[in-house]
This record gives C-alpha cells, structure tokens and sequence, in this order.
C-alpha cells in the first residue's frame, strides 16, 4: 500500500472516530466507531512506524468507545423493537 494512503486512512479514522463520538444517536455512533477502527486497522497493516503507532492508537480508542457505546445502542435498539411489536399487534 501507497504510504500516502496509510496516512489518508488514519486522518479518515480519526474523522471517523471524532464524529462518532459527537453523534448522538447511538447505533450511528457505533457504526462511525466501527468504520474508524477499519480504517485504523488498515493504516497499522500497511503504515509507515509512525502511522502504526498513531493507527494503533486509533484502533484502541475507537474500539473502546464503541464498547462504552454498546448498552445505550442496545437499549435504544430494545426500545423499537418494543414499539415494532406494539405496532404490529394493533394494526391487526
């Protein structure tokens, strides 16, 4: 891999990372998070010493915000299935 894409994928993760954090729903959080940590993941494989390390680092954060993530995704996600199926029995 291009050098400059190593570094082209580790400025994206850290954009990526940045806006999943920012956001506020929680699955659009996640999924950011979990393109940011491919994208980290990308630039440590084929990145000069540096970009490994920042990559690396990257990697670490995004992966752990999106475990911190995870319970409100899960609750959130909990919550429409609720509705889904409050839906589904009264328009029957």
């Amino acid at each position: 891999m291009n050098p400059r894409s190593a570094q082209t994928l580790l400025w994206l993760s850290a954009i990526l990372a940045a806006a999943g954090a920012m956001v506020g729903s929680p699955e659009a959080g996640m999924t950011l998070l979990g393109l940011a940590a491919l994208c980290a993941l990308a630039a440590v494989a084929a990145g000069a010493r540096w970009v490994r390390l920042v990559g690396g680092i990257l990697l670490l954060a995004s992966l752990g915000m999106a475990f911190a993530t995870y319970p409100a995704a899960k609750r959130q996600m909990e919550r429409y299935r609720g509705s889904a199926a409050e839906r589904e029995t009264t328009t029957r």
